[in-house]
């Protein structure tokens, strides 16, 4: 985005402004084979699907097909292209999905062990996507699936509460956060995902 002052006015018209980007939905779902190390510690590898979503405002499409470059200095022509709005438009999400595979060590709390703090790290691949870029040249949104970096490094960290009694199937409840060390693209913008939230556990022993 080229402010006013930097550029001749009649010129700065033209310029459009990129929408801020704000958080979107986002779920996990999976399955975790878990191993006790010792009496509080225990080592868990699983297998998880992650659905990933932020939100922006685009504005119309532009009338006919434009030629833009990507950061590749790769000439794309793209039809599915939509004009910057700064934040007054239309709300558009990206949207990505994700298979992980995560590695988390859990530490049970006190003597009840009801608290458990757990942390970890995993790899994931992006299996599609639904996103839009932005060019700062053309001023415009559009699509560019090869622009994305398929393999992913996560880290994530969390507590967790198990509400039920010990006779009875363990049902931990947990506050979670988790962020992507990989760029998510391969721009120069550096853009990585962060999602945090509330997670339930079903333990079968």
């Amino acid at each position: 985005y080229l402010g006013s002052v930097n550029i001749p006015s009649g010129i700065a018209a033209i310029q459009q402004r990129p929408s801020d980007v704000k958080s979107g939905p986002a779920f996990h779902f999976g399955a975790q084979v878990s191993r006790r190390l010792s009496n509080k510690l225990s080592l868990g590898i699983g297998l998880q699907y992650a659905y990933v979503s932020n939100q922006i405002t685009v504005g119309n499409s532009p009338d006919s097909t434009i030629s833009i470059y990507n950061d590749r200095q790769q000439l794309i022509t793209n039809s599915a292209a939509y004009k910057a709005a700064g934040n007054s438009g239309s709300k558009f999400y990206n949207q990505f999905h994700f298979i992980q595979m995560p590695l988390e060590f859990s530490f049970a709390l006190g003597s009840k062990q009801k608290w458990h703090y757990s942390a970890g790290a995993g790899i994931g691949y992006l299996l599609g996507m639904h996103a839009l870029q932005y060019n700062n040249q053309a001023g415009v949104y559009y699509k560019d699936n090869a622009a994305y970096n398929k393999w992913q490094t996560t880290i994530f960290t969390g507590f967790q509460y198990r509400v039920s009694k010990a006779n009875k199937i363990p049902f931990p409840v947990c506050p979670f956060a988790q962020y992507q060390l990989s760029s998510l693209d391969k721009t120069t913008t550096n853009k990585h995902l962060l999602v945090y939230g509330l997670a339930a556990k079903f333990q079968i022993r």
